[in-house]
């Protein structure tokens, strides 16, 4: 920055990850904040990333986004409500191909985002379970219904064994 040009602010936003345990929700960020798919994974209670958003061209000032990966288990539900406190958006996964995981979001982890968050913005993101899944697109069609009938402010599909959809979902955020 050139002497004498005022600091721009850093602008905080915070993210929450929720879905079933299954969802790959760690793997996701790990991808991100990596830039490749992680070697090892461990399974998540709760845990904060802040991930400094470098490309980013704002004439208000520098991004810092704080990523918030919560385990998708109900023993842990009060720790999910401390990571809802602060929260701009919410990142809803489900496992692509996997019916009873796109109901349960519908079920539970929507009506948790209306009561806890006080309707704080959600993207659903579906996951491929793994590389050689090829969606279908009447399921592409029907996760952006899905993501339209619940309120979502959009739907994206990740893969984060290969990144794919990755960067254009945290540019969503």
């Amino acid at each position: 920055m050139p002497p004498g040009q005022p600091r721009r602010p850093i602008l905080r936003y915070t993210c929450v990850l929720v879905g079933e345990p299954s969802s790959r929700k760690t793997n996701l960020l790990s991808t991100y904040k990596l830039g490749h798919f992680p070697a090892e994974s461990a399974p998540t209670v709760l845990k904060e990333n802040v991930v400094p958003v470098m490309d980013c061209n704002l004439d208000d000032g520098e991004i810092s986004l704080s990523l918030w990966d919560t385990t998708g288990q109900e023993d842990y539900y009060s720790l999910r409500l401390t990571a809802y406190l602060n929260a701009n958006v919410v990142l809803m996964r489900f496992t692509l191909g996997n019916s009873p995981d796109l109901y349960q979001l519908r079920d539970e982890w929507v009506l948790d985002d209306q009561e806890q968050c006080l309707r704080v913005p959600y993207i659903l993101t579906g996951i491929k379970p793994d590389s050689s899944y090829n969606s279908t697109s009447q399921e592409i069609k029907g996760s952006k219904k899905l993501a339209i009938v619940t309120g979502a402010i959009g739907y994206i599909q990740c893969n984060p064994e290969n990144g794919s959809g990755i960067d254009n979902l945290f540019e969503m955020i």
